[in-house]
């Protein structure tokens, strides 16, 4: 016998399948007070799914919390066909709604043997800072259930020490994969080139990644993003180019670095476009608050006043902090409040912010900047320590070295 319920689930199924969003919620409301009436086996696969697409259409809607809630009411069903996608409902909910805790549990919930790769992805990537260790083990496990899982190995990069990394990936890797996917094996090495600051090298074997699958966006993007720390930045842009033809969004924080060559390009109107188009995609990521940082510091520096310039750069650090609010790991936020900082005279100020971007990440930008401030403190000697950290720290890059530090070295030098 089919009670009345299920026949309305199945209506409700299509009306979503159909887009139709709002139709699908008030008909899963509707099935939810007509299935108090059925018998209780049959009442709990209508609440599960029905509370599912609840919770799916409130999620759409932003209405987090709220998905949320339709999602626990679903799980307590206990109907196993339905549980786990109530889970990474769960799990997805929770994060937009800035709730780690329970996007773990609701990872961890879903039954080990069913965890998809990007189920251990994601479960790693909230583990990643404070519990290392797992979050290794899962992405290990993600590669193991799907060899070509490319954000898997570029986590594992920052979990995996640097001369662990190319075996760590081949060893969770089929050889047969290996074999018929000679990219893995290049852009493995690739990370691990990158991780040791060998960016040019780094270049060369995502370029290689490259030529096996052309026109990934995925490669194109790591191949820029190298090509930008070596300081190549015209080839930078050029890469960039060439990945938003194929996927105009490209993620968020690729477009974040993207803003940052834009803004070394000094190519303002393009970096404006950027920033609409990141706030209309994603309003609510650190990245999109760090571009328009990033726009506020390109006009800062176009300022015909210092007034003006001095206007720009506070509220371009209004932003950089609400960056930081949303991630306040990202090494680039707190390299922007350091040149931002330099904008407004504040070199003390840029000096703490550019410290703590090397905690994060050893890079060239943030060396840079710190020295800078240092010349603007007064403390040459300071600066030539750090300009000489610097060389001594990332000595494979003599293009970096030569754009960005062996000018203001000579600087140093002179004022000594």
């Amino acid at each position: 016998m089919v009670f009345k319920s299920t026949e309305m689930l199945v209506k409700i199924e299509q009306l979503f399948e159909s887009q139709l969003y709002e139709s699908a919620r008030i008909l899963a409301e509707v099935a939810i007070a007509n299935a108090a009436n059925e018998p209780q086996q049959q009442q709990e696969p209508v609440l599960a799914k029905s509370y599912y697409i609840l919770a799916q259409v409130a999620n759409m809607n932003e209405l987090h919390h709220q998905a949320m809630v339709y999602c626990e009411l679903g799980i307590k069903q206990q109907v196993g066909a339905t549980q786990n996608k109530l889970q990474r409902l769960l799990a997805r909910a929770a994060l937009a709604h800035g709730d780690k805790g329970t996007a773990i549990h609701a990872l961890l919930a879903i039954n080990t043997e069913e965890r998809r790769a990007d189920d251990l992805i994601q479960l790693a990537r909230l583990q990643l800072h404070n519990d290392p260790t797992r979050a290794k083990r899962n992405l290990e496990l993600a590669l193991i259930k799907e060899p070509f899982a490319i954000e898997a190995m570029d986590l594992l990069a920052q979990v995996t020490p640097v001369k662990e990394l190319d075996a760590t990936v081949r060893k969770c890797t089929p050889a047969k994969v290996l074999t018929a996917l000679p990219w893995t094996k290049a852009y493995a090495t690739g990370l691990t080139q990158a991780a040791l600051n060998l960016n040019l090298a780094a270049t060369q074997s995502f370029a290689q990644a490259l030529d096996q699958v052309p026109n990934c966006v995925h490669f194109l993007v790591k191949l820029a993003s190298e090509q930008h720390i070596a300081a190549s930045f015209h080839a930078a842009m050029e890469t960039f180019a060439q990945a938003r033809k194929f996927d105009h969004s490209a993620g968020c924080a690729n477009m974040a670095l993207y803003a940052d060559n834009l803004q070394i390009q000094g190519n303002g109107p393009a970096l404006q476009r950027l920033c609409a188009e990141l706030k209309a995609h994603f309003p609510n990521r650190c990245e999109t608050w760090l571009a328009g940082s990033r726009y506020m510091l390109h006009l800062s520096e176009e300022a015909p006043t210092r007034e003006e310039a001095t206007e720009f750069a506070q509220k371009g650090l209004d932003l950089a902090r609400k960056a930081k609010d949303l991630n306040d790991d990202n090494f680039e936020v707190y390299q922007c409040l350091g040149s931002l900082s330099i904008r407004i005279n504040n070199p003390v100020q840029g000096a703490g912010y550019f410290r703590k971007a090397l905690t994060i990440c050893a890079n060239f930008r943030a060396y840079q900047g710190l020295t800078k401030c240092q010349l603007n403190s007064n403390k040459q000697h300071d600066a030539l320590n750090t300009a000489r950290t610097a060389v001594v720290a990332m000595p494979k890059n003599p293009r970096a070295l030569a754009v960005r530090l062996c000018p203001m070295l000579k600087v140093i030098l002179r004022i000594i």
